[in-house]
């Protein structure tokens, strides 16, 4: 390239038009630049001195000039990517700047030295650095302001990794739970046949296999299949393990007793009695429930097989992971336990990491795939970066890197490693280059990695990708990764889409903004309770409007209440009136907690009903405990573990007393006992259950393949 181009190239006039018209990537670009000009121009400058205000509005106006001609830089790549000067020298907008007040020895330096760097890699740069300080102008500003090349047409040139990657020591992961999918709405309550044992209703129904729920029944566009995979990581209680409010003799005696029903249940005709008691024993007894499930590994029901790998994983001792290394080994021989052996292993390994595993086992998992060919060793990559998602190492680093970053990569391989490289502190570059790649769920999956980022530039990435996005989908996933951070800009930026956007992805503004409250100190201001209140008032949308409910939920709006209330008891729309009850317990206070005890047995809808006896008894207050036995009594087996798990939080002797009397019954409906059973391992467990749906939480889950889905809805 030829960068003695002298800068004044630069300056030749160019009529905007010719450039904009009919050319839907420059008309993006030109919007991005108007929105940053409005941005720097409106932001304080109380703080600069006299000179730094003054030079600060030079380089605003020539950021206009530069948008107004809209000779923007160019690329043969079809994706879009930054230069600072291109082959015909054209500037990006940080060079034009810098040429236009004088400093165009910095952009030819940077051309020279880097001419495909991000700002983000040039803020220790001491000629860039001491620019922006005499113009008033901060790294963050920079890096908003810059914005790739468009390409041409051509092929997809993917650039080479480009640095070395340490992943950030692990700070440990959020309670996560299993999720309930949205049912059709039914009529009013029925109660359930069968006969009452221990005070529940043991209808008959027949085995049905333990998968995790699908997420096929909901639009891929629609915000309430993010919300399914997401619901949990916000309404899930701290970890109170451990607090023995019954006395602790009394916990001796239970815990015992919990182990003797578990050990029983291995022997139970039923699989899926079977399946929950090797899931409470993997969750509960630790190092002691290695020897019973080891004997579960030739059982006659793959599902139970499956599930005994993981439950090896969850007890954390040394001997489980030795036995996940010999059902590895044997999955390519005669007496292979499992198809999945391999992949399910490599997760188990992972929640052992978690529950205190020695770091040998890091190696252990990175060596593993590389035995394997074919579709066994994509199988086997994908299961290490799960592995990755759960328990950062630099073993594993390589691995993402090279999958995030190499376009032959199979798709889902591909988006795994990309949401694995936002766990890194300097993944920043990589995960830009990504970010406008014409792969869509690249782009995709890397809204939802810069959301995880930990780097203060992240946000400005993700402001202007969404700027520059076409997909709805992938804009409304960068929409989510705003929310994901806290800084003031973000709030604003979503507010603005909430009022001003595209209707089609108001709900997910909303949903973003309400995560994004829970990433500031202080929460939800008054602007934006009220900004959800009147959206939720305009919209007309029906599956869209419970979305500002939820929204309103999490920005915990105590003024929400009284509409909320209405909702539940005037709205004929059952995803509405659900939406409501998450509301009001995300909003926690007693008079919201009062409003779901009253409804609790007059709403006519199952689904609704499950849900407000699933959140009281995640509130926790034992005087709940009759009423949330009562609705468990009634519901149909859809909806019994979503309550036994709400109830399993809400310790009480009469809940004891009630599970055990149902798990122990022979005679009882097998769904029901296999429920009972998963709330006794929950009372049990030591340590906090249900890691695994942090592999669903804030991912791409249109990539999800069946065998993941149901390892992330496992129960661990």
């Amino acid at each position: 390239m030829n960068h003695s181009i002298p800068y004044a190239i630069a300056f030749l006039a160019v009529g905007t038009v010719g450039f904009t018209q009919g050319n839907p990537a420059v008309e993006r670009l030109v919007d991005h630049y108007t929105r940053v000009e409005q941005e720097l121009r409106r932001a304080p400058t109380s703080h600069l001195t006299a000179s730094q205000r003054s030079r600060r509005a030079s380089a605003i106006d020539a950021l206009a000039r530069y948008r107004q001609r809209a000779d923007f830089g160019r690329t043969v790549r079809d994706d879009m990517f930054p230069r600072f000067v291109d082959d015909a020298g054209r500037r990006c907008a940080v060079a034009w700047m810098l040429d236009s007040t004088g400093a165009g020895q910095i952009t030819l330096s940077v051309a020279e030295r880097h001419n495909e760097a991000w700002v983000c890699e040039l803020t220790d740069d001491p000629d860039l650095k001491r620019w922006l300080h005499q113009h008033g102008l901060t790294p963050w500003e920079a890096a908003r302001i810059q914005a790739p090349n468009y390409g041409s047409a051509g092929s997809i040139n993917t650039p080479q990794p480009r640095r070395n990657l340490t992943p950030p020591p692990r700070q440990g992961g959020p309670l996560d739970v299993p999720r309930v999918d949205i049912p059709q709405p039914d009529g009013p309550a029925t109660r359930s046949p069968g006969r009452t044992s221990g005070g529940l209703a043991t209808s008959s129904t027949p085995d049905r296999a333990p998968v995790g729920p699908s997420i096929a029944s909901l639009p891929v566009q629609d915000w309430r299949a993010w919300w399914q995979w997401n619901r949990l990581s916000y309404i899930a209680p701290p970890d109170s393990h451990g607090d023995d409010s019954l006395g602790s003799s009394t916990n001796d005696v239970f815990l015992d007793e919990v182990e003797s029903i578990l050990l029983a249940s291995l022997e139970d005709p039923s699989f899926l009695v079977r399946h929950a008691a090797v899931t409470s024993l993997g969750r509960a007894l630790g190092r002691r429930a290695v020897e019973p499930l080891t004997g579960m590994l030739d059982d006659v029901s793959h599902e139970v097989r499956n599930q005994t790998i993981l439950a090896l994983g969850a007890t954390g001792a040394a001997r489980g992971v030795r036995e996940i290394a010999k059902v590895v080994s044997r999955s390519s021989g005669e007496t292979e336990v499992s198809h999945l052996a391999t992949p399910l292993g490599i997760v188990a390994l992972g929640l052992a990491r978690l529950q205190g595993a020695s770091p040998a086992v890091d190696g252990l998992v990175a060596a593993l795939p590389s035995g394997l060919a074919g579709a066994d060793r994509e199988r086997a990559e994908l299961a290490a970066l799960l592995y990755q998602r759960l328990a950062p190492n630099d073993s594993l680093a390589e691995l993402a890197e090279r999958r995030a970053t190499d376009a032959n990569s199979p798709r889902d391989l591909r988006v795994r490693a990309i949401e694995c490289l936002g766990l890194v502190e300097t993944s920043l570059p990589e995960l830009m280059d990504l970010r406008d790649r014409r792969d869509l769920a690249t782009r995709q999956s890397t809204s939802f990695a810069l959301g995880s980022s930990s780097d203060d530039l992240a946000l400005p990435a993700l402001m202007t990708g969404f700027e520059l996005e076409r997909e709805s989908l992938a804009r409304a996933f960068t929409l989510l990764g705003i929310g994901a951070h806290g800084e003031p800009e973000a709030g604003e930026f979503l507010l603005e889409q909430l009022r001003e956007g595209p209707k089609p992805l108001r709900p997910w503004a909303a949903v973003a903004i309400g995560c994004h409250t829970r990433t500031v100190s202080g929460g939800a201001t008054t602007e934006i309770c009220d900004s959800l209140l009147r959206a939720w008032q305009h919209e007309k949308n029906r599956d869209a409007r419970p979305a500002y409910l939820v929204a309103l939920g999490l920005a915990e709006s105590a003024n929400a209440i009284p509409m909320l209330r209405q909702t539940l008891e005037e709205s004929t729309h059952f995803g509405m009136r659900a939406a409501a009850v998450e509301a009001l317990f995300l909003i926690g206070t007693d008079p919201a907690v009062a409003t779901l005890r009253a409804r609790l047995q007059r709403d006519p809808c199952r689904f609704v009903r499950a849900h407000m006896a699933e959140l009281l008894g995640l509130h926790g207050e034992p005087a709940d405990a009759p009423a949330i036995l009562a609705e468990l009594r009634s519901t149909t087996p859809e909806f019994r573990a979503q309550i036994v798990y709400g109830i399993a939080h809400c310790d009480t002797p009469e809940v004891r007393d009630a599970l055990v009397e149902v798990a122990e019954d022979p005679a009882g409906a097998a769904d029901l006992r296999a429920a009972a059973i998963h709330g006794l391992g929950i009372l049990a467990a030591a340590t906090p259950s249900y890691r695994l749906t942090e592999l669903g939480r804030n991912s791409n889950y249109l990539m999800f393949p069946s065998w993941m889905e149901n390892v992330a809805m496992s129960g661990f």
